[in-house]
């Protein structure tokens, strides 16, 4: 799980598809894109600054998977709007990002996604999970646990040299399944620390986002969905851990102060 994966050169060919199309048994899942340049978009002559493209240990360009909700599907959205597009400004690098987002999303759900998306890739160098929300409080905290950590076991056997970084799951103002909010958070804060423990012990990653609080500022009137802002947090959040993951590869972004 500590070692990267192994791509193959990416088709030429840009996947894209519709916002919320249901997936298909003989088609890529929805939200799959990818951004592919070339050396002929850059002039000879245009003195543009060449920077070395990053590479995995076996130097294939490093390929990162976002798998979730519409939490995922909605950042994707609002990172097409932004200057560094849906590859978070790494794309000049080598890096490509793919965003697999689908509405009520659960865990469950997890790995056959990601059997869907193997069909037609080869396995990422990091796999990005930011879900768990739409499960929290169906079960006991415990059961729930270690649900989590049976799929990350299954994860690792099918995606043996992609590392995996547990993104946290964010506070709502309202969940499905209890009315007791601060029951709740305690109950998400559990399972972020057991997760994030439990993967970082075997190689992987964890990002936090403590500058989104559970207010209106950063959470929609739904209580669930993140508002313009709370996006807008979540991608640069996002954006600066893999850069620093590529980098120098802390365990935590941010790193947690003592």
């Amino acid at each position: 799980m500590n070692t990267r994966g192994q791509n193959k050169k990416r088709k030429s060919t840009t996947k894209t598809s519709s916002l919320g199309a249901a997936t298909q048994e003989d088609t890529p899942p929805p939200m799959v894109t990818t951004v592919q340049d070339t050396d002929d978009n850059i002039p000879s002559n245009s003195g543009a600054v060449m920077h070395p493209v990053v590479t995995n240990r076996q130097g294939s360009p490093i390929t990162i998977w976002i798998v979730g909700s519409s939490l995922v599907k909605n950042a994707f959205v609002q990172a097409r709007r932004r200057p560094g597009g849906i590859n978070l400004g790494q794309d000049h690098i080598g890096v490509r990002l793919w965003w697999l987002g689908k509405s009520g999303m659960r865990l469950k759900d997890l790995l056959n996604r990601i059997k869907l998306m193997l069909r037609y890739e080869e396995p990422p160098t990091y796999l990005v999970i930011p879900m768990g929300g739409n499960d929290l409080g169906e079960i006991k905290t415990g059961v729930l646990r270690n649900r989590l950590k049976h799929y990350v076991n299954n994860i690792t056997e099918l995606l043996l040299n992609t590392t995996l970084v547990w993104s946290q799951i964010l506070p709502r103002l309202t969940w499905r399944y209890s009315a007791d909010i601060d029951a709740m958070d305690r109950s998400r804060q559990r399972i972020n620390s057991s997760l994030a423990s439990y993967i970082i012990r075997h190689g992987g990653h964890y990002i936090r986002y403590p500058d989104i609080s559970p207010n209106s500022t950063f959470i929609c009137q739904d209580g669930v969905h993140l508002t313009d802002i709370g996006n807008y947090i979540f991608l640069n959040t996002i954006q600066g851990a893999l850069e620093a993951f590529l980098v120098y590869s802390p365990h935590t972004f941010p790193e947690c102060k003592s």
